[in-house]
């Protein structure tokens, strides 16, 4: 979404608690725009209302508390001071039950538990009252009712599930955030995946992509600044690049990080570039030149150790050779490298043969720089 389209949203659905933007007014504005966005554009609009307001209703609950039991409707009330309704129950609740918050929370959950135990000397109607309104709170307030909580929380399980199809039908091999948790970390995005890729955007760019997180809302300047401060900065110091979906929307001004790329969906298969198994696997005649000896230059590593060991003792050199053997099945980009070989070698000679051990050595080191050119 351009920021110019961003703002004229954001005009549009900035209303007073209990009023809704019209969805055919939007839809008639906003012709490509999903129900989903401008719907999430609201809640967090809504939410920004609290978090900028939240302090002046705080301190005037005493004279809200005092409407309410005077008889003034709670979603009225509500309507006038601009505070949605759970929360403004939520606050008078504070001030009636002789509880911990979190019975509030309870109460909110469960109105038959508000009784005359929870609230000492508030009279029978009183309480009758409260439980009724607390029930016409929670289905009115779209952004801080139970019911709400519980789809936030929902719609997010499902858009990654969404995710790790989606990587699956790819065939991409990840693991998951609870896969990483398991494994010891501890900062983690949705998805890790085991093998980076490179994914090329609508402007012909290609971004490295090593981990994937999921977003179940709109990226605006706010909820994107936040994130990057509490997460994404940390999975591009632990884990490289990586890729962030907001599968609402996000304001396009804000795709301009080059370690994180920013989307709307995940990328179709021909925008994704992977590391095939051919690309791992040296050419033919690049491993036959690294299997090779040169010319006048000393043997491999294994094989010099061996011919030095066999100079000394029979016992030395079977050792030795079957150093060799298996330094020859490992390959050329073996994970066993060439040190260890050597080391082997040199354990297996007498101690009086230092010359050979140093030459294995020297010989390993260069045995490893050509393993990892080749793995690169």
């Amino acid at each position: 979404m351009t920021p110019e389209d961003y703002d004229r949203m954001q005009a549009i659905v900035s209303l007073p608690f209990g009023a809704c933007p019209s969805a055919t007014a939007l839809r008639r504005s906003f012709p490509s725009v999903k129900t989903e966005t401008w719907l999430a554009i609201y809640g967090q609009e809504q939410q920004y209302k609290v978090i900028r307001s939240h302090h002046l209703h705080k301190a005037n609950v005493v004279n809200y508390l005092t409407r309410y039991i005077n008889g003034e409707d709670v979603l009225q009330l509500s309507a006038d001071v601009d505070f949605p309704p759970c929360m403004l129950l939520r606050r008078m609740l504070e001030q009636i039950i002789s509880a911990p918050k979190q019975a509030v929370g309870e109460v909110l959950r469960h109105p038959d538990r508000l009784d005359a135990a929870l609230c000492p000397g508030a009279p029978p109607h009183l309480l009758a009252r409260l439980r009724a309104d607390v029930v016409r709170c929670v289905h009115a307030d779209c952004c801080y009712s139970p019911l709400s909580d519980v789809a936030k929380q929902v719609t997010g399980l499902e858009y990654e599930l969404y995710l790790q199809q989606r990587l699956v039908a790819a065939g991409l091999p990840f693991w998951s955030e609870s896969e990483l948790r398991q494994l010891g970390f501890h900062k983690t995005p949705d998805c890790k995946l085991k093998v980076p890729v490179a994914v090329r955007t609508k402007s012909g760019s290609e971004h490295l992509v090593c981990w994937v997180d999921s977003k179940a809302t709109f990226g605006d300047h706010r909820t994107h600044i936040k994130q990057v401060e509490e997460q994404y900065c940390t999975y591009v110091n632990r884990y490289g690049p990586g890729m962030v979906i907001y599968w609402f929307g996000f304001v396009e001004d804000l795709n301009t990080d080059p370690q994180v790329l920013l989307c709307d969906d995940f990328p179709d298969t021909a925008s994704i570039i992977k590391i095939t198994d051919s690309a791992l696997q040296p050419p033919p005649a690049a491993a036959a030149a690294a299997a090779a000896p040169v010319r006048g230059a000393a043997a491999p590593a294994a094989a010099a150790a061996a011919s030095g060991a066999g100079a000394v003792g029979a016992d030395g050199a079977a050792m030795a050779g079957s150093a060799a053997s298996d330094a020859k099945a490992a390959g050329p980009v073996s994970s066993r490298n060439g040190l260890a070989v050597a080391a082997e070698a040199e354990a297996a000679a007498p101690q009086q043969q230092p010359a050979a051990a140093g030459a294995a050595k020297s010989e390993a080191k260069k045995a490893d720089g050509v393993a990892s050119e080749l793995a690169g």
